[in-house]
């Protein structure tokens, strides 16, 4: 009796180990199982977040350009108070070169802002015509609702690209030039080094501002076309 009452117990025992290691098993699986599907979210998400936000940019440009100058900013900023800059290590006539090719750019940038002027004053003139063609076309129903809406957002995005064109006109931020500079400059090498990389910042700003515009008046263009596209079928459609 005593050696079953043994073998009983050294069997439960063992049902007992192998009870337990089964179990951490499948809580290890588990856990594994909620590692990847956790990270495999995290991945989803962020993939759709990305895809969102290029949305949401592809959209509204004026936020990317935004963003991104807010970026900016901060660098410069820094680099008014940072005392190690990277570019010290190159001579004054090779930083001096680069100055030169800086200020040159923000010339281009700024010639490229006054024709985006004359960009936004073309869409304008289209605009004119289209809408002196809408008694013309004697459009009604839901043609008009999508004409109208074409034509308000066309609105929206010409408004900002002027006001980007503005903002970019205003951005009169230029490094590296007057009397006190050349005096600070001939002393301590680090001022130019310092110059030569917030002007290289603040024409990145200026081609920020640029290219959001262009992206406006690329959208405005498109709802141009469409609204145009609407008046066309409705003439064709009255002469018929």
């Amino acid at each position: 009796m005593a050696g079953l009452i043994s073998r009983l117990k050294k069997a439960g025992a063992g049902l007992i180990s192998r009870l337990k290691k089964t179990s951490a098993s499948f809580t290890s699986r588990l856990k594994k199982a909620g590692a990847s599907l956790t990270s495999w979210l995290k991945k989803i998400k962020a993939s759709l977040t990305s895809r969102l936000r290029k949305m949401l940019y592809l959209a509204m440009p004026m936020l990317e350009a935004y963003d991104a100058n807010h970026i900016i900013d901060k660098k410069i900023d820094e680099n008014m108070i940072d005392d190690s800059h990277r570019y010290v290590d190159f001579p004054a006539r090779v930083l001096r070169v680069r100055m030169k090719q800086e200020h040159e750019r923000d010339r281009f940038i700024d010639a490229k802002t006054a024709r985006l002027g004359q960009g936004i004053l073309g869409m304008l003139a289209a605009f004119g015509i289209l809408f002196a063609l809408l008694p013309v076309a004697g459009w009604s129903g839901p043609e008009k609702i999508a004409g109208m809406v074409f034509l308000l957002v066309f609105i929206f995005y010409i408004v900002f690209a002027w006001w980007l064109t503005v903002q970019a006109n205003a951005t009169t931020e230029v490094y590296g030039y007057g009397t006190d500079f050349e005096l600070e400059a001939n002393r301590n090498q680090y001022v130019l080094a310092r110059e030569l990389s917030c002007q290289e910042l603040a024409n990145i700003k200026k081609h920020n501002i640029n290219f959001a515009s262009i992206c406006c008046l690329r959208n405005a263009f498109i709802l141009l076309i469409s609204a145009t596209l609407v008046v066309l079928v409705r003439l064709v459609i009255s002469f018929l």
